[in-house]
């Protein structure tokens, strides 16, 4: 009987996520970390570094059955749970996920804190999220499929309309 794979979330120690996906792309599984690029000035000038989306996360693409002994993977913690149960992503939240990851956000319009957003245009068109602000930047919260953790995305030039 063949096995399914599905989309598994496995938690990391902090800063262990790179390791954790190295450790399981050596072991053969198929893993998902999506990152952000940021530009970072220090004395030598300006670099690029890559950083977590979701830090402390990496998605793995398994059976229910090898989520037992991947928790072991050095950097690891154990996969996220619900009532022990190993929680799961669809493969539609690691495509939001990525396309969260390839957004360079804009902004052209202020809407209200806390109104419900659809991303109109562009590359997170089809997107909803709620408008929050902090230090003069508007943000939206989009799920990340994850039950209670939220990405926060800058608006900037972005078409939406919103939502009632």
């Amino acid at each position: 009987m063949e096995k399914s794979e599905e989309w598994y979330v496995l938690r990391t120690k902090i800063k262990k996520e790179f390791l954790v996906q190295q450790e399981l792309i050596q072991k053969g599984i198929e893993t998902e970390l999506p990152v952000t690029t940021k530009l970072i000035s220090t004395k030598k000038g300006i670099r690029k570094t890559k950083k977590p989306l979701i830090s402390g996360y990496v998605f793995v693409k398994c059976s229910e059955q090898q989520t037992e002994g991947l928790k072991f993977i050095p950097g690891s913690i154990d996969f996220l749970r619900i009532n022990n149960i190993p929680q799961k992503l669809t493969q539609s939240d690691i495509l939001r996920l990525k396309k969260l990851c390839e957004f360079a956000p804009e902004i052209s319009s202020v809407p209200e804190t806390g109104t419900k957003i659809l991303i109109t245009n562009g590359t997170l068109k089809g997107i909803m999220g709620i408008v929050t602000a902090k230090k003069n930047k508007n943000y939206f919260f989009v799920e990340s499929g994850i039950n209670g953790i939220y990405i926060r995305i800058e608006l900037k030039n972005t078409e939406f309309v919103i939502i009632q």
